[in-house]
C-alpha cells in the first residue's frame, strides 16, 4: 500500500508552480542545460511533470537476495540471468566476420552492467545465469507484477514472441507494484517498486560487436544493451518527452549532483537534450555506437539510486 508524505507533496506542489518560467527558456536566464528523464510509463497522463518524481519506479533496498532468500531488490545485487538459448538464437544476426562467440556476448553484457554500477556503493549487479531460470510472465499469470525469472532476464526471440512487438533491436518491459520502495539511504521513498525486468533482443534485426562495423541500419550490441539496462532501472528516454526532463543547474557539461538524503532538492525542468546520452531512444530504428554513459545518464541513475557513501 502506498503512503504519501505531506512535506514531500507540499514541496512537489511548490516545484510545479515554479516550472513555467523555466520551460519557457529551457533553463534560468536562457542558459543551456541538459537533462535526464524517468520512465514515460509513470507519467500517469497528467500535465504536471513533477508527478514523475513522486511516482518514479525503483528497485528497493531490501535485505536478502533472490537466489538465497527469494527476495527481489537491491540486496545481493540486482540479479540478472541470460537465457540458455540466447546466443544460439542471436548470433546468426551478427555482421562480424568471424562472428563473436557466446563468451564475447556475455562479456559485453557484463561490461554494460559494470558501467551502470561504476563508483556506486549500493547499485551492483549479480550474474545468476544457471541459478535462476529466465522466464517471461506466462499468459495465464493472474498477477505478472509479482515477478518471474531473475530480476533482470535477458532473452532473444522473434517479434511474434514479444509481449510488445516492435521494429527495434530490443524491447524492455518492467513490472512493478504500487508500493513505496526503500531508498538507498535506507528509508521509504514515495514511488513504485520494481519486481522484474525483461530485455528482449530481436534476432530478425542485425547486430555487430565490433564498433568499426557501424551501420545506420544495424544495432551495436554493447550500446543497445547499455541503453536497455537503463530502462530496467526505471530510466526514461529524454528525447521522447522533452517537456518532462530534469536537471539541477544550467551547466551543460557537469555532473547532475543528487543529494542522497533529499533526491528532489534543486531539480528543475530543462528541455535541452544531450543527444550523446546512452538513454536517447534508438536514434532511428537501430542503436548506433555509444561510447559510454554521460553525466545526464549518471544523473538519472543517481536520482533513482542516490550514492550514499559506504553501503
Amino acid at each position: 500500500m502506498r503512503t504519501r508524505r505531506l512535506n514531500r507533496a507540499t514541496r512537489i506542489a511548490a516545484l510545479t508552480c515554479s516550472i513555467a518560467a523555466i520551460l519557457a527558456t529551457g533553463a534560468p536566464n536562457g542558459a543551456t542545460a541538459w537533462a535526464f528523464a524517468l520512465s514515460e510509463r509513470l507519467t500517469n497522463g497528467t500535465s504536471f511533470p513533477s508527478d514523475d518524481l513522486e511516482d518514479a519506479v525503483r528497485w528497493s533496498k531490501r535485505p536478502g537476495s533472490l537466489v538465497d532468500d527469494k527476495v527481489r531488490g537491491l540486496g545481493g545485487g540486482v540479479e540478472y540471468a541470460i537465457a540458455d538459448d540466447f546466443c544460439d538464437t542471436l548470433l546468426p544476426a551478427f555482421l562480424d566476420d568471424p562472428k563473436p562467440d557466446c563468451a564475447a556476448l556475455r562479456s559485453a553484457i557484463r561490461e554494460a552492467f559494470d558501467q551502470w554500477s561504476a563508483d556506486h556503493p549500493v547499485l551492483v549487479f549479480t550474474d545468476v545465469t544457471g541459478k535462476v531460470e529466465t522466464s517471461l510472465p506466462p499468459k495465464t499469470a493472474r498477477d505478472p507484477r509479482r515477478g518471474y525469472g531473475a530480476e533482470i532476464d535477458i532473452l532473444a526471440g522473434t517479434p511474434a514472441g514479444f509481449p510488445r512487438p516492435g521494429p527495434f533491436g530490443a524491447e524492455t518491459i518492467f513490472y512493478f507494484v504500487v508500493a513505496d520502495p526503500i531508498a538507498t539511504n535506507g528509508r521509504p521513498i514515495a514511488g513504485n517498486t520494481l519486481t522484474s525486468s525483461d530485455i528482449l533482443l530481436n534476432p530478425t534485426k542485425c547486430f555487430y560487436l565490433d564498433p568499426v562495423l557501424e551501420r545506420a541500419t544495424c544495432n551495436h550490441f554493447s550500446s543497445l544493451i547499455l541503453h536497455e539496462i537503463g530502462r530496467t532501472l526505471g530510466l526514461g528516454q529524454p528525447d521522447m518527452n522533452p517537456k518532462r526532463n530534469w536537471d539541477n543547474d544550467s551547466n551543460p557539461l557537469n555532473r547532475v549532483v543528487i543529494d542522497c538524503e533529499d533526491p528532489l532538492d534543486g531539480l528543475r525542468l530543462s528541455r535541452r537534450i544531450d543527444r550523446g546520452a546512452a538513454m536517447i531512444s534508438g536514434q532511428g530504428l537501430a542503436q548506433r555506437v555509444q561510447p559510454g554513459l554521460t553525466n545526464d545518464d549518471i544523473g538519472a541513475r543517481d536520482f533513482l539510486y542516490p550514492s550514499c557513501g559506504a553501503s
